[in-house]
């Protein structure tokens, strides 16, 4: 549509800072490790409580509310997410790129657009290869992105959750339909 414009990730983006402990003592935070988000639905599942004390070396990144944070450590493996509200001001591992998008782009919009094939290809093409496979932040800054109007932002966004839900809701009822299989199974056995 008119209007779009190519942009690469870092142009559209800012980074997060890191944490400094001196400037927070006795404080303690919840720790977004590699493992923490789900492959499947970009969500945050179990966190731990860190602080100066017990943090792992890789925990010095603070995100806040809305940032998108992408792992680059097995970047195949599509570990991304929006940090949500209750997670603001906590921190996540250096394995992760936080993409803290800037006013005129919708997150869920580049959330989307990083869980694309054609981002897949990308890293598939510039990660370095090894027993952990990785991508830079700086090679993922690169990546461009076709950046529409906002109301169109809004409206692909609002198709492709739609369809995400739709999924959802399937693989709930198929998996319901399996387990009652299962069940009749076991029965006349």
């Amino acid at each position: 549509p008119d209007g779009v414009e190519y942009k690469k990730l870092g142009d559209i983006s800012s980074k997060a800072k890191g944490i400094r402990w001196k400037d927070c003592p006795g404080e303690s935070k919840r720790y977004i490790d590699l493992s923490s988000v789900d492959m499947l639905t970009h969500k945050i599942g179990e966190l731990v409580e860190v602080d100066e004390s017990n943090a792992p070396s890789r925990a010095k990144q603070i995100v806040r509310s809305g940032d998108l944070i992408f792992a680059t450590t097995r970047p195949t493996q599509m570990r991304c997410c929006i940090i949500p509200d209750e997670l603001d001001n906590q921190l996540c591992s250096t394995g992760y790129c936080v993409l803290r998008i800037k006013p005129g782009v919708v997150n869920r919009f580049v959330l989307h657009l990083l869980t694309s094939d054609d981002f897949k290809e990308y890293l598939k093409a510039n990660q370095t290869e090894g027993n952990y496979p990785a991508i830079s932040d700086r090679l993922l800054r690169q990546y461009e992105v076709p950046v529409p109007p906002l109301d169109v932002q809004r409206e692909i966004v609002r198709v492709l959750d739609s369809f995400a839900e739709l999924e959802a809701e399937l693989e709930a009822e198929l998996e319901a339909e399996l387990e009652a299989r299962r069940a009749q199974d076991v029965y006349y056995r």
